[in-house]
């Protein structure tokens, strides 16, 4: 009886991103266990996720995942930031659970480009921390995260990137006077000020969301049209006429910069604020008025032109690190067979 590999994430609720890693850690998957049956663990069971060579089973379905394994499996979480309780409480213990059962049926608990984030609440802490030190296998995507994994966890942390850098994404020359949002519905009390700032100095304005559920809030605040970003080409036909972009979500950030666009980080999110670190970028915390004159100055292009003379050194380090990544991961999994 062939083994199982179970991939997890936040997979099936239509996030670019996401669905984006669904697809990076089911190849890796092939490639390194062929014989083994892949299954992704997803919201929408119905929805092709991953390569499309895998099964799919329902994450709700909590007994058909729980009877499914059996000793000797694996369950891979594949990137996110998904032990973290700042989003929501019981996102957090949905994700121990799953985890913990897992581990009580017998499988073997990997955890791939995990992106970890400071805790609130004492039980918390110590909940993740013992998910983290019954995992196999972590690897984390960031400094700060490997960082606090240390803190956490006994056995040894592999300190990675996100494997999204290693996307083959097609540059497109900069041409236009124009300023792509890429925002979430959670950022709804501070989009007229970014509105109003960014129409002072551009005469052209788009704005788009990775999520389904983000696009009729952000239609109803901004006035705007919003376009759902569901894959690159839709990305590239929103740059066009576009010369830099504005993004509170990570994977916004990320894939602005693949395609060579400046971007700034307008975010307080800690793993927001980590992505534009490493690009030399700004990200500015919407509810800290001082740093606000921050975006002024990158849309009248006064600190724009040293970021941009750094940015393909930038990317291309990270895109070296992401193709060490994948073949550390693709040899570690190769050791489970």
């Amino acid at each position: 009886m062939a083994r199982r590999a179970f991939l997890f994430g936040y997979y099936g609720f239509g996030n670019l991103g996401d669905e984006l890693l669904c697809r990076h850690y089911a190849e890796v998957l092939r490639e390194a266990l062929p014989a083994w049956e892949r299954i992704v663990v997803t919201a929408d069971p119905h929805h092709e996720g991953g390569d499309g060579k895998e099964s799919r089973i329902n994450r709700w379905n909590m007994g058909q995942w729980y009877r499914s394994t059996r000793p000797g499996d694996i369950w891979v979480v594949g990137g996110g930031t998904l032990l973290q309780n700042a989003t929501s409480h019981r996102s957090l213990a949905f994700y121990l659970m799953v985890l913990a059962l897992a581990h009580r049926r017998g499988a073997s608990i990997l955890l791939f480009g995990q992106g970890l984030e400071p805790l609130h609440g004492r039980l918390s802490k110590i909940a993740v921390k013992k998910i983290l030190n019954i995992a196999s296998i972590l690897e984390v995507r960031d400094e700060d995260s490997y960082t606090m994994a240390n803190n956490f966890r006994r056995a040894s942390t592999h300190l990675g990137t996100d494997p999204l850098w290693g996307l083959d994404f097609p540059c497109r020359p900069i041409h236009g006077d124009g300023v792509l949002l890429i925002l979430k519905a959670a950022d709804i009390a501070y989009v007229p000020d970014i509105l109003d700032m960014v129409k002072e100095f551009r005469p052209i304005l788009r704005v788009a969301a990775f999520q389904a559920s983000d696009v009729e809030p952000l239609q109803q605040i901004t006035g705007h049209r919003v376009e759902k970003i569901a894959n690159s080409t839709d990305l590239l036909s929103m740059i066009e006429g576009i010369d830099f972009v504005i993004s509170s979500r990570m994977h916004g950030v990320l894939l602005s910069a693949l395609l060579r666009f400046p971007v700034i980080g307008w975010s307080s999110d800690p793993k927001v604020k980590a992505c534009c670190d490493s690009l030399g970028f700004q990200c500015i915390s919407p509810e800290v008025r001082e740093e606000r004159l921050g975006l002024v100055n990158f849309l009248m292009g006064k600190t724009r032109v040293h970021q941009e003379s750094l940015l393909e050194e930038r990317v291309q380090t990270l895109r070296g690190r992401a193709r060490a990544s994948r073949e550390w991961t693709i040899q570690t999994l190769r050791r489970h067979e």
